[in-house]
C-alpha cells in the first residue's frame, strides 16, 4: 500500500513538472532586455575632425566584464581619394567607449574621460565586408559584461523571434530639442526593439555577405549592436536597412544583420575566447521537462521493485556556454565595390548609408523627397538638394534651398546649379552639423 502511494505521488510530481517547468522558461523581451549591459556607445574620432557613433556587444567570458567589444566597420573606418585617385582606408584618430550618458558635454563639445574608456582597432575587414569590426579597450568597461554568441546556425530559423538592441540617434532626441547635444550612454539607455526573422540572404551588393534578414527596427546609431534570440544568445551584428521607400515615408522597408559566424571566425583566427550558446541551451523548457520525466520515472521503477538505490541526480538546467579558442582561418574579403553611396558623417544620418540609385534628393517635406529630415531640424529646406548618378559621374545640385548646399571647399552652390562631384567629396546642408560624403559600396 505505501509503494502505491508512493507510486500515486510520484505520477502527480511528474505532471507538475511537464506543466510548470516550460513555464519558467525566461526568453523573449525578458532575456534580450537582460543582455543590455552586454551593450555599449562607441564613439569614433575620424581623421576629418568629426564624430561617428555606434553600438558594439561585448564578447569574452559570459557574464563578465570584457574589454573586447564587437561592433560594425563603417563605425570605426573611413574612405579618402587620395590625390592619384586611389582610395585610401584610413582608421579613426581616436576611439572611446562611453561609460554613461555624462561623457559628452555640449557645452565644450569633449569627451569626459572619467566617463569613457579609450578603445583601439585590432581587427577590421578589409574592403569593408563583412562589415565588422573588433576594438579592445584600455580596460575591462565597468558593468559591461560578454554575451554569449550562437554555436550553431541551424538553431535560428524563419519566423523565429528576435530582438534588436543598441544606441539609435532617436534615444538623444528624446532627450534633447537638437540632435547630438546630448549622448545617450548607460545600459538603461539602451534600446530594444523586437520582430521576426524573414529570411536568411546572401547579398550580392554588400560583398557576398550572409545576412539574417528581419522586421526588428534599427536606425542610424544602432550598427555594431546585437541581434539576439529569443535566449538572449547573439546570432548577428546589427547594419543595414533596406529598401529606397525607407527614405521617402520614414519607414523602412527591412533590416538585416551580419551572421554572428563571421565574428567567430575572426575571434579564433585572433586567438580570443568567447562564450557560446549550445543549440539545446536552456531556455528550453521542454527539454528540461523531459529529462525531469526521465528522472522520475527511474524513481518510480525502482521504488516499485524495491530497490535502495537512487537515480543521479539532474541538474535543473544545462550550462548554456562554454569557451571557445580553436585556431581557424579568417574570412576573405571580398573586393571593395566602387560604386557611389550616400552616407552620413555629422548631423541627423550620422554614420548612415544610402544607395544612389538614379538620384537622392534631400529635405525635411516628406512628399518630396528621398532622403527626409525631421520636421523641426535648423538650416534644412522643404526641398534642399540633389545627388544625382549618370553613369560614373556624379553631380551634386541646390534645389534653392534658403540655407545653401556647401561644397567641403567653402563654396555655395548657386540655386538650380549642379556641380560635378566624385567619390571621397564632402558636402553639406545649411552648415557643417549636416555633412554628407560620397562613397564607394565597399564602406565607410
Amino acid at each position: 500500500m505505501k509503494k502505491r502511494f508512493l507510486s500515486c505521488a510520484l505520477v502527480l510530481a511528474l505532471m507538475l513538472t511537464i506543466f510548470t517547468i516550460p513555464a519558467m522558461a525566461d526568453t523573449g523581451g525578458k532575456a534580450a532586455a537582460a543582455s543590455r549591459e552586454g551593450v555599449v556607445r562607441i564613439v569614433a574620432l575620424r581623421p576629418d575632425g568629426y564624430y561617428g557613433l555606434g553600438s558594439g556587444f561585448g564578447v569574452g567570458e559570459v557574464g563578465k566584464e570584457t574589454d573586447i567589444f564587437v561592433t560594425n566597420y563603417h563605425v570605426l573606418m573611413d574612405y579618402y581619394q587620395l590625390n592619384d585617385g586611389s582610395i585610401a582606408e584610413l582608421p579613426p584618430a581616436a576611439i572611446w567607449i562611453l561609460k554613461s550618458s555624462s561623457a559628452w558635454n555640449p557645452a565644450t563639445q569633449e569627451l569626459d574621460p572619467t566617463q569613457c574608456v579609450p578603445a583601439e582597432v585590432i581587427y577590421y575587414s578589409e574592403g569593408g565586408y563583412p562589415d565588422l569590426a573588433v576594438i579592445q579597450a584600455a580596460e575591462p568597461v565597468p558593468g559591461r559584461v560578454a554575451l554569449p554568441l550562437q554555436a550553431e546556425e541551424d538553431s535560428l530559423e524563419v519566423g523565429d523571434s528576435i530582438y534588436a538592441l543598441g544606441y539609435p540617434g532617436t534615444s538623444d532626441l528624446t532627450e534633447e530639442s537638437v540632435y547630438g547635444e546630448k549622448w545617450m550612454g548607460g545600459v538603461e539607455d539602451v534600446t530594444l526593439t523586437s520582430g521576426v526573422v524573414s529570411r536568411f540572404t546572401t547579398s550580392e551588393t554588400y560583398g557576398n555577405t550572409r545576412l539574417i534578414q528581419h522586421d526588428a527596427q534599427i536606425n542610424h546609431g544602432n550598427s555594431g549592436g546585437p541581434l539576439l534570440d529569443e535566449k538572449g544568445v547573439v546570432v548577428g551584428i546589427n547594419t543595414y536597412i533596406f529598401g529606397h521607400e525607407t527614405m521617402a515615408s520614414g519607414n523602412k522597408i527591412s533590416s538585416a544583420s551580419v551572421r554572428i559566424k563571421y565574428v567567430k571566425d575572426v575571434l579564433d583566427d585572433l586567438g580570443i575566447a568567447y562564450g557560446t550558446a549550445s543549440a539545446s541551451g536552456s531556455g528550453s523548457g521542454l527539454i528540461i521537462g523531459l529529462v525531469a520525466v526521465v528522472v522520475i520515472a527511474a524513481a518510480a521503477f525502482f521504488v516499485l521493485k524495491g530497490k535502495k538505490k537512487a537515480p543521479a541526480a539532474v541538474p535543473a538546467s544545462a550550462p548554456a556556454y562554454t569557451s571557445v579558442t580553436k585556431p581557424a582561418s579568417a574570412p576573405v574579403a571580398a573586393a571593395v565595390d566602387t560604386r557611389p553611396r550616400l552616407q552620413g558623417v555629422s548631423g541627423v544620418f550620422a554614420g548612415q548609408r544610402f544607395s544612389i540609385d538614379g538620384s537622392v534628393r534631400i529635405g525635411r517635406d516628406p512628399a518630396r523627397n528621398d532622403l527626409v529630415y525631421p520636421a523641426d531640424t535648423q538650416g534644412i529646406s522643404g526641398v534642399h538638394c540633389v545627388v544625382m548618378v549618370d553613369g560614373d559621374t556624379i553631380w551634386l545640385k541646390d534645389l534653392g534651398s534658403t540655407y545653401g548646399t556647401f561644397l567641403a571647399t567653402g563654396q555655395r552652390l548657386a540655386a538650380s546649379e549642379a556641380v560635378r562631384v566624385q567619390i571621397g567629396d564632402k558636402f553639406w546642408l545649411g552648415s557643417e552639423k549636416e555633412v554628407f560624403v560620397l562613397a564607394p559600396k565597399g564602406g565607410m
